[in-house]
């Protein structure tokens, strides 16, 4: 596992994750995947439908006309081949570089899928991956959108996440899939070493000891017989499997393990459980213990203390419902729910709770006054004025982002916007994955100054010095909160090629108050 700075970026905890599902081997095989048009495919596709339905200089057909042209003439899904070694150069690459958009993201997340599905053959443990894996990085987005986090406590924010919310994503997905086996198999064994205590739960319920085990995996080597049969042999003075022990020697250390190796080596005790645990379950608890093995081993030897010393008390993940809160709220009012509805009401509660539990801990950076979270931040028409100067008065040791936001907001009263510019791109590069729900009101003021900057240039006939000093700021902050969810990305449809906004209600407010800060700007 790689070592990480505290609070790693997206590209980083994609990473982590990988690693702690053991997703490459040493085989270099090709894999196929389904990829979907590019973005640059489809916008090449567009223009030429626009040239197509023109009618004359500047004057163009009807949205039905180029409709039913990208229709005719936009790209399609393909195949395509990629080395699983080339699949795993792509993570690397974005640990140390992170993704630089919501496109890029969404492809990768398409790749591991099917990197998953070729690692593990098994259909139900390949589920049970992929669930981890979707559940880890959409719960990491959505903390760090939920947690402004201290500077000093960047280490122990993000052991509190690996703690309180992948531990329990594994044991929600366990409970799910595997029932009672899961109290009985993963439950007993989420200590200092996992992977041992699993091994010794199973061969204790099996009535096997490990001596006998490495003894099985002797006599499997040179017989055709079945597990069964082997197992009812007497194993009186018979030699043991030297490569057993050692696995399951290494299991009580701080080694890296391969899931081929430490899977073989408890699968043949499947057939003497007892009748209520079947293999399945043995299987699926076996891979939550691997999981958390593995990130045991991510966290020890830096700041971070080990995973089972804190009640895993995480309110908002259950066995119904995988998908984080603020989105499943996102969701509902963009669907038009009814806000007395059952849906919605349930999903405020888990939010009020999520909030209280972050609050409660030391996690969460707390000013002179309260932070609205996020939903406020986008839904409450009434939410007009954030002042992060009178926020961070009282805090003992103020990030320096917000000294550099708190620049650029001065330079902006004082009419330099140079210098308005030169601290917002310093404030931008250090409020991420730190900021929280304080990045809403910064995204806000800067596509709001970039916005009217570009009308000061237009008025000038000089856009060319907006695109090359201005637009990048512009660009580099609407990409990062589309990758972590603050904003919602534009999708295109893929057979007429026309845009829209994922979540129109939630782009529309978004709108609103960056227009808003606009007009208070120009006057």
């Amino acid at each position: 596992m790689m070592q990480l700075s505290p609070m790693p970026t997206l590209g980083q905890f994609n990473k982590v994750v990988c690693d702690s599902l053991s997703l490459w081997s040493n085989q270099d095989k090709e894999l196929t995947f389904d990829v979907p048009a590019t973005e640059k495919e489809r916008r090449a596709a567009l223009k030429i439908a626009f040239a197509e339905i023109q009618v004359s200089e500047g004057s163009y057909g009807t949205l039905s006309d180029l409709k039913m042209a990208t229709s005719r003439i936009s790209p399609q899904q393909r195949k395509e081949a990629k080395k699983s070694r080339t699949v795993q150069a792509y993570v690397n690459y974005l640990a140390k570089e992170d993704f630089s958009s919501i496109d890029e993201f969404i492809e990768l997340r398409e790749y591991i899928r099917t990197v998953i599905d070729d690692r593990f053959a098994d259909i139900e443990l390949a589920e049970f991956a992929k669930s981890y894996y979707s559940i880890s990085i959409d719960y990491y987005k959505e903390f760090i959108r939920e947690v402004v986090v201290n500077p000093m406590q960047q280490a122990e924010t993000y052991s509190y996440f690996i703690k309180h919310v992948l531990m329990q994503a594994i044991s929600v997905l366990l409970n799910k899939q595997v029932g009672d086996a899961h109290q009985q198999l993963f439950n007993l064994c989420k200590g200092k070493w996992p992977l041992r205590g699993f091994v010794d739960v199973a061969s204790r319920l099996c009535n096997v000891s490990l001596h006998k085990l490495n003894q099985f995996h002797e006599i499997r080597l040179n017989s055709k017989l079945s597990d069964k049969d082997i197992w009812d042999m007497d194993f009186t003075a018979l030699p043991i499997n030297t490569k057993s022990k050692q696995v399951i020697d290494r299991l009580g250390k701080n080694n890296k393990i391969k899931w081929d190796t430490f899977h073989s080596t408890i699968k043949p005790l499947a057939c003497r459980l007892p009748s209520e645990i079947d293999e399945k379950s043995l299987s699926l608890c076996a891979l939550g213990s691997f999981i958390t093995h593995n990130l045991n081993i991510h966290t020890r030897g830096t700041n971070y203390t080990y995973l089972d010393e804190v009640a895993f008390s995480y309110p908002v993940l259950n066995t119904a419902i995988y998908t984080p809160v603020t989105d499943r709220i996102d969701s509902l009012i963009n669907e038009s729910a009814e806000p007395d509805g059952e849906d919605f009401q349930s999903s405020i509660r888990h939010y009020k709770s999520y909030h209280y539990s972050l609050k409660e801990s030391y996690v969460y950076l707390n000013g002179n006054l309260e932070v609205p979270d996020t939903i406020n931040f986008i839904y409450n028409p009434d939410l007009k004025h954030f002042s992060v100067e009178e926020w961070s008065s009282n805090i003992e040791v103020r990030p320096e982002w917000i000294d550099d936001w708190i620049e650029a907001r001065h330079a902006l009263r004082n009419g330099c916007s140079a210098e308005a510019l030169k601290h917002f791109k310093l404030a931008l590069k250090g409020a991420k994955y730190l900021a929280g729900p304080l990045f809403f009101p910064f995204y806000f003021q800067v596509c709001a100054f970039c916005k009217s900057q570009y009308k000061e240039f237009k008025k000038r006939n000089e856009e060319n010095l907006f695109d090359r000093f201005y637009e990048p700021l512009g660009s580099e902050v609407s990409s990062y909160a589309i990758l972590i969810g603050v904003a919602p990305r534009s999708i295109r449809d893929p057979k007429t090629l026309i845009p829209k906004s994922s979540l129109l209600t939630k782009n529309s407010f978004l709108i609103n108050k960056i227009d808003l800060m606009v007009e208070n700007f120009e006057h």
